[in-house]
């Protein structure tokens, strides 16, 4: 039974971790977690058990991971967040995502990195 129930929950998670979409922009496929609605971002991050709390950290480090490759190969500088920390990037996403819930979770990191570089110039 035991095994069963890890079957079941390794399914859950390899269902929810290996989404892929075009990006709303379409210039762009989002791989895993990005391709989420900004509806799921906001239940996650709300959520108070080790599911959600789980779920949100891997939110969090796709986000960071999206950064990590505009500085790498789009940014001007080589560091887009330089002017923030994780807590004020997840608290724009946060935000953002109020305000868009139906939106994906690579579109709200699209709208950070175009706020950050407005600051950088």
């Amino acid at each position: 039974m035991r095994s069963l129930i890890f079957a079941a929950a390794f399914c859950l998670a390899l269902l929810y971790f290996a989404g892929a979409a075009p990006a709303a922009n379409s210039r762009f496929m989002v791989l895993g977690v990005g391709a989420s609605s900004c509806g799921v971002w906001t239940a996650d991050r709300q959520g108070h058990d080790v599911w959600s709390k789980a779920k949100a950290f891997t939110d969090e480090a796709w986000v960071e991971g999206f950064l990590t490759g505009y500085n790498k190969y789009e940014s001007g500088s080589n560091n887009v967040s330089s002017t923030t920390d994780p807590d004020g990037v997840f608290a724009y996403i946060d935000n953002w995502c109020r305000q868009h819930s139906l939106r994906d979770i690579a579109t709200a990191s699209e709208a950070l990195i175009l706020k950050l570089e407005y600051r950088h110039r």
